[in-house]
């Protein structure tokens, strides 16, 4: 354990952490995205000024589920900024979980579940869905099970469901 670390973040709350290569960590905190060096202790901001909910690293890619700001891209390579929010086409800014699936990132939102294309850049939310729209998704509530379905936490308890087959009604 570095000192260091702990004496600079330990009044910063948590909200997730993950590791990004063997020699790194990600953390999400209040104020930002930070990274740690596991060997040095080294520690540097990536984003700051936004609250993380959720991370999801996916092909060299950092995924942030946001409070507030929606859906934030962050390319560690060129530290480039893509920001996705309701003007985008997400139900909601505040983004709470985010789990990547057979080539969509689905985010569990306060206004319920949606999912997004990283390549097309679009959204399709699943409003239209009864038991998904009265749901309020919960932060860094999620897994993939063994058999590919999602599992989410809610409000209102957990929801399951397999990606492959959940469609959007018109």
């Amino acid at each position: 354990h570095n000192n260091n670390f702990y004496r600079k973040y330990a009044s910063q709350p948590l909200n997730v952490f993950t590791e990004f290569t063997k020699e790194q960590m990600l953390f999400g905190c209040t104020y930002g995205l930070c990274i740690l060096d596991n060997e040095g202790g080294e520690t540097r901001t990536l984003v700051s000024r936004i609250l993380v909910n959720d991370i999801l690293v996916h092909e060299d890619i950092i995924w942030i589920a946001t409070s507030g700001n929606g859906l934030i891209r962050f390319n560690p390579n060129d530290e480039s900024i893509e920001k996705f929010t309701t003007e985008n086409g997400l139900p909601s800014n505040f983004t709470n979980s985010i789990e990547y699936s057979d080539g969509y990132i689905w985010m569990g939102t306060e206004s319920g579940l949606c999912r997004f294309d990283p390549i097309n850049k679009t959204t399709i939310t699943y409003s239209s869905i009864q038991a998904l729209s009265n749901f309020s998704f919960n932060r860094n509530a999620h897994f993939k099970l063994k058999n590919g379905n999602l599992a989410w936490g809610t409000n209102n308890g957990v929801v399951i469901f397999n990606p492959k087959v959940i469609r959007q009604d018109h």
